[in-house]
């Protein structure tokens, strides 16, 4: 979808009910899209949250990562690459986004935990939009010459990589950025050296667990118990791509 906002994906949602028997969804958390979900639960149609959580009861489960550990992880490295503590931000995609708002609680319970001379900024949003990240690193890299640490929790991380290496200084060489999802563009900024970790979704496993919970969810016509299944998430570094 083109259109990410609650609202449209509420309808979508709604429309989707009409031709289907079961639905995976990945959506920010929000009032217009549990009334969706609750809409197509009573018409027999199951919805999964699928990446991010949802706060829906009438949600059938969830399939994803355990989201506290992978920022907690994406923490650790930060800390333990750094060359000495200094300023670290976080960019998320978007609040309402449960994953993403897990992302900063998590990332600053390690730090306060293990690691409390390193300064966390304010989170940062890019909007889900690389020209908007890009805007914005610019922007964070210009105001904190310091930064020693970066986490990319939400999307545009494309953006704020083409930032990094336009600023200019060779800044990206000396920032600990971790990055999710290995894509053919953090592939790429794991070799030049714009980022030094990504965390993963096993995709194809993702996959065949949500249409697996589907299919379950849909056989014999009745209601299963709500499903919540957390998978294992895979660590990219340049040396082991």
């Amino acid at each position: 979808m083109d259109d990410l906002s609650p609202g449209a994906v509420a309808e979508r949602l709604v429309r989707l009910g009409k031709e289907v028997d079961a639905v995976a969804v990945v959506t920010a958390d929000h009032p217009h899209v549990t009334r969706a979900i609750d809409h197509l639960q009573v018409s027999g149609v199951p919805v999964f949250a699928l990446i991010s959580d949802l706060t829906a009861q009438s949600r059938a489960g969830y399939v994803g990562l355990d989201n506290w550990k992978v920022r907690r992880t994406a923490a650790w490295a930060v800390s333990n690459i750094c060359k000495q503590p200094g300023k670290v931000a976080i960019f998320v995609g978007s609040h309402r986004y449960l994953c993403q708002d897990v992302c900063e609680m998590s990332f600053r319970s390690y730090f306060r935990e293990h690691a409390p001379d390193f300064h966390l900024l304010e989170p940062l949003t890019s909007l889900e939009d690389a020209r908007y990240a890009y805007e914005n690193t610019l922007d964070l890299l210009r105001r904190n010459p310091d930064l020693t640490g970066l986490f990319v929790a939400g999307g545009g991380i494309t953006g704020l990589m083409r930032a990094m290496r336009d600023e200019g200084t060779g800044a990206y060489r000396r920032i600990v950025t971790v990055g999710l999802e290995l894509i053919d563009e953090t592939r790429t900024g794991l070799i030049d050296g714009v980022l030094k970790l990504v965390l993963s979704h096993p995709i194809d496993l993702v996959a065949e667990t949500a249409v697996d919970a589907m299919v379950r969810a849909t056989a014999g016509g009745r209601r299963e118990p709500t499903v919540q299944v957390q998978l294992p998430f895979t660590m990219h570094t340049p040396e082991n791509l």
